[in-house]
């Protein structure tokens, strides 16, 4: 389709994702290529952060619909959410004590 209408590929991506695509395409494709490494390989990790990224380019660079404002929406609170779990399992001492006094005071082992 580049061949046959250079200048369509532009307006298609500034209508679908918002991009003018003003840098030259090995740019862009190598951008892509770090981009799936660093999705795949969060995916595989099972870190929302893949996710967060997925949803984020769903929701593009300008959201112009209801649904992906809520894309980008889920995407910051999956973000967010993501850090509370990882700080949740370094748990301390103290914490530790109140979760066993809690599971004893409801006969949970």
């Amino acid at each position: 389709m580049h061949m046959i209408a250079p200048a369509m590929i532009s307006i298609i991506a500034i209508w679908s994702i918002g991009l003018t695509l003003y840098l030259p395409w090995p740019i862009y494709a190598l951008s892509l290529w770090v981009g799936t490494l660093i999705v795949v390989s969060a995916l595989k990790r099972d870190q929302p952060i893949g996710w967060v990224l997925l949803l984020l380019l769903a929701a593009g660079y300008a959201p112009q619909v209801s649904t992906q404002v809520f894309s980008s929406v889920i995407a910051l609170w999956l973000m967010l959410s993501g850090q509370s779990a990882s700080e949740a399992k370094q748990t301390t001492p103290a914490l530790q004590a109140v979760q066993h006094s809690a599971a004893a005071a409801l006969n949970i082992t």
